[in-house]
């Protein structure tokens, strides 16, 4: 009977991963929870102690427990060299993999794969809170909330800006941005 890959999970799957998909995630793989005070001492399990036989990393996200060093941005750069020959794929839930080294993991035979989906929700939301900085609806929200609507209506018909014809600027453009400037187009 073959034994089952062993992988390190960085942050914790609750509120990320449905309980019965994570149980099952459990029944298949060897699950190794990322318990290091320090980046030194993660990169050393790497070489020689218990993570010198990973074959998958999952990182979940940044929710890791208190005395643990957080894995941000740029991790895998910064981890490459000290990665077992046994990694063959990790996993990365969030946007952003900009800083990640993939030629370098790739080169080594390693797949880097990040979650998809949420861009569309995220540019969205962008969207709405461009338009509400225009028009001021958070403010009037509360107003009306308030049951000031008369008030609202007669602000709003003073200082509120239409968007349209406004040019935009959007610092970073991979998808989220790129969807941005999609929905933004076509106000």
């Amino acid at each position: 009977m073959a034994l089952h890959p062993k992988v390190l999970v960085i942050g914790s799957p609750e509120g990320v991963v449905p309980d019965t998909v994570w149980e099952e995630f459990c029944t298949r793989y060897i699950v190794h929870q990322y318990e290091f005070s320090t980046t030194k001492d993660f990169h050393e399990s790497l070489k020689g102690g218990t993570c010198h036989d990973i074959s998958g990393i999952m990182r979940i996200g940044l929710n890791v427990p208190a005395g643990i060093e957080k894995v941000g941005n740029g991790w895998t750069r910064r981890a490459l060299q000290y990665f077992p020959r046994s990694l063959k794929l990790i996993v990365n839930f969030g946007h952003g993999f900009e800083e990640e080294d993939v030629p370098g993991l790739n080169a080594r035979g390693i797949e880097f794969c990040n979650t998809t989906g949420g861009s569309e929700a995220t540019a969205v939301v962008a969207t709405y809170l461009i338009i509400s900085v225009f028009r001021q609806l958070n403010r009037y929200e509360r107003m009306l909330r308030n049951d000031e609507f008369l008030p609202a209506l007669r602000h709003s018909a003073q200082t509120a800006v239409d968007p349209y014809g406004r040019k935009l600027g959007i610092i970073g453009m991979g998808s989220i941005g790129q969807t941005v400037a999609r929905q933004a187009a076509a106000l």
